[in-house]
Parts: structure tokens; C-alpha cells; sequence
């Protein structure tokens, strides 16, 4: 049986040169034939970056284009893409050196239209990570629990997604490339309602770096990313009102979101004031409004932290958000 072809995308956008080499050398060296490397160069303007690229220019296909973000460089990494199944994989993440070998042999075997799998995080070695969430198990998953996880928030990285190339057919016309934070969960939202038939699986395809340090502090200047589920809401419940049973999880989840950045909020060092002035803005996002609209009943935590929020009783919110960070940590809310 001839084994399945992929198409690996990556978009680049001023990735250091120590990431972005590692990155593209872990898909040029992989112990697998039968695929295809598309670099999309998001306008680019570090010249360190700019002249890593034209080293590979023999190696792979390499996209330039202005810079649009993360979401309209996948668009159209899609374009060019000929093969049967689509592996996302960020320029500063790693890529198994067996990770197509073992996605093959899974597609073989049980022919999903999507396989998935859950990252191991690292920082600077991938070989050490550092944690791993896991919320299935091996093998075939059925759509209401993948539905439920992605409410839950769990599975919303498009990187953590195998997916067959035709079923991302229309989702330039469903998605908004302008979301900065958020723009995966959409992504993922689209793959899983089109698609019928998942794979979950163990193997650590992929290794994605972060920064312990990505949450030490709050930008209250961007509050319009607390947005990010809104989209999801309107694809899974506005258009799809057989998916209402996880209408409860999914304003849970939310919420728990909204509060996290609310709680952020909280711990910057402003004048009261400036806070109030900060938490009011957030009262006004679209994303508190969709959920205040839902009646679904939310847990007793989530319910009084979330009421505090709207009605704008702030000094319990900091204090319940000192008394949280204490007992619990924030990260846990999320």
C-alpha cells in the first residue's frame, strides 16, 4: 500500500535565527520521503531571519508575501498545498524525526480524517520537556468528546491537528485573519465540525517551545484578545444548535478565560483608578456580553468571580483574586 503524503506548513515571521534553523532542520531531516515543505515568510523585516530563508530555497518552497499574520500565511500555505494530509508546524517548535512515519502508519490503519495528539512543552531543549497535558487516550475518539474538549479549551492548537487536506476547503470564508490571540481555536473549530472521524494518539509528533514567563504580566492594552472564544460560540451554537448540550462547558470555560484576564488585571501595579478604569473596558468586550446572554448555570466559583466582574465590585475582585493566587495559582483558573 502506498504510504500518505503530507504537506508541512510553517509560517515565519522574524523567528531567531537559533529557533528558525532548528525548526526547518527537523522537517528537512525527517525519517520519512513522501512529503512537501512550504515556508511562508510573513513579511519578514529581520535580516537574520531573511538570510536563514534564502538558504533553503532549494530545500523547500519558500512564500513571500506582506505581512498579513499567522492566519492568512496558513490561508495560503493551504493554496499551494498538493498532498492528502496537512501537518501546521510553528517556526520555533520541532518536529519528531518519526513523526510522518507513525501519523502514516495511524492513517493507514484506521483512515480518520484527523489525527491528533497532545505536545510536549519545552523550553530551549525539546528533548526536556516540561509538561504535558493529556485529556484522551489512545485511539479512536468519538466528535461530541473532541467537541467537548475543545470547549473546554483543551485542544483549541491547529498544531496538535492532522488534517485531511479537503476538509479546510472554505475556511478562508468562515475564519477572521485579523485575530492575534485565538486565531487556532478557530481554525480547530472549523477542522471539527467538518470533520467526522478522529484519531488521538500518544506519540509526541511535535514539541512546542514556550515561555514560562508569557504570563507574568498583563497587557491592558489588548483587551480585544479576551475575544477569542466568540467565534466559536457563533460556529458551535449560533450555526449548529445540535451541539447545545456543551452550551453549559463551553460558558464555563469562557468565563474561567474572562476572570483569568480580569484577575491578571488586578495584579498590575496602577492607581485603583487606572485599574477600574481597565476592568470597566473589559466589562464592555463582546465576550462578556455573549456570555451574560447565556443562561446555562455556571459552577459556584466561576458564578460569584464572574458576578463580581459585571457588577463591578472591584476591590472583592482583588481581594478574591490575592486570596485565589494564594491558595490555588492563578493558571489554575484557566
Amino acid at each position: 500500500m502506498n504510504n500518505t503524503s503530507f504537506t508541512v506548513i510553517m509560517p515565519v515571521y522574524n523567528t531567531s535565527k537559533e529557533y528558525l534553523s532548528e525548526s526547518v532542520e527537523s522537517v528537512l531531516n525527517l525519517d520519512y520521503d513522501n512529503y512537501e515543505f512550504i515556508l511562508i515568510d510573513d513579511g519578514s523585516t529581520n535580516e537574520e531571519t531573511i538570510q536563514l530563508l534564502s538558504r533553503y530555497e532549494d530545500k523547500c518552497m519558500i512564500v513571500h508575501q506582506e505581512n498579513k499574520g499567522i492566519s492568512a500565511s496558513r490561508l495560503v500555505g493551504l493554496s499551494k498545498a498538493t498532498k492528502d494530509y496537512i501537518v501546521f508546524l510553528d517556526s520555533d517548535d520541532h518536529i519528531d524525526e518519526k513523526g510522518l512515519k507513525v501519523l502514516d502508519e495511524i492513517i493507514r490503519n484506521n483512515h480518520p480524517d484527523v489525527v491528533m495528539y497532545d505536545p510536549p512543552r519545552y523550553l530551549k531543549d525539546y528533548r526536556k520537556t516540561e509538561f504535558r497535558n493529556k485529556f484522551l487516550k489512545e485511539g479512536i475518539v468519538s466528535k461530541d468528546e473532541i467537541l467537548k474538549q475543545l470547549c473546554l479549551l483543551h485542544i483549541n492548537c491547529i498544531g496538535d491537528k492532522f488534517v485531511k487536506r479537503e476538509l479546510y476547503e472554505g475556511m478562508e470564508n468562515e475564519i477572521d485573519t485579523s485575530f492575534i490571540n485565538g486565531e487556532d481555536l478557530q481554525q480547530s473549530t472549523f477542522i471539527v465540525l467538518k470533520a467526522e472521524t478522529f484519531y488521538y494518539t500518544d506519540y509526541p509528533i511535535e514539541y512546542y517551545r514556550y515561555n514560562l514567563n508569557q504570563r507574568e504580566y498583563y497587557d491592558a492594552t489588548r483587551l480585544n484578545d479576551i475575544n477569542f472564544t466568540v467565534p466559536t460560540y457563533r460556529m458551535l451554537f449560533e450555526k449548529n444548535n445540535q451541539y447545545n448540550h456543551l452550551l453549559g462547558t463551553y460558558k464555563t470555560a469562557a468565563v474561567n478565560s474572562v476572570v483569568y484576564n480580569a484577575f491578571k488585571i488586578c495584579k498590575v501595579k496602577l492607581p485603583f483608578k487606572e485599574r477600574k478604569r481597565i476592568l470597566d473596558e473589559l466589562n464592555q468586550q463582546e465576550i462578556v456580553k455573549v456570555l451574560s446572554g447565556i443562561k446555562e448555570k455556571l459552577p459556584a466559583v466561576s458564578s460569584i468571580l464572574f458576578s463580581l466582574l459585571t457588577g463591578k465590585r472591584y476591590y472583592l475582585l482583588t481581594a478574591a483574586a490575592t486570596l485565589y493566587n494564594r491558595i490555588y495559582g492563578l493558571d489554575n483558573l484557566y
